[in-house]
Order: C-alpha cells, then structure tokens, then sequence
C-alpha cells in the first residue's frame, strides 16, 4: 500500500496536468504501466470469483448430506 501511495502521489507531483501523462517519458512510462497492470487485475478478479464459485459448488457436492451413487 505504501508503494502505491507514494506512485500516486509522485504522479500528481511530476505530472501536474493531464497532457504531462502524453508528452513526458514518465506519463509515457505510467501509461504503458498501467496498460499492463490493469488487464492483469481484471483477469485476476475475473478468476478469483470463477475459482470461489468452483470451490463452493465442488464443496456441495462433497460434503452433501444425500449419499451418491
């Protein structure tokens, strides 16, 4: 969490303005970053629930009260 507040925050102070992000290196930089990081999270949140809903499902069918035949 601390990495994170310290990128954020030396964003805002070497990237003042929202054309900065264009026309610097480091905007260039944090926008490829970001580019790759947050597809990443996306997949990650998107696996995350299939997984909990996988678990939840397969822990139905193990621990079910009903025999199975």
């Amino acid at each position: 969490m601390v990495g994170v507040g310290t990128g954020a925050l030396n964003a805002v102070l070497i990237l003042p303005a929202v054309r900065s992000w264009w026309t610097s290196a480091y905007g260039g930089a944090l926008l490829i970053k970001l580019g790759v990081l947050v597809p990443g999270l996306v997949l990650a949140t998107f696996h995350r629930g299939a997984l909990r809903r996988l678990v939840e499902q397969t822990a139905l069918i193990l621990f079910s009260s009903s025999p199975r035949v």
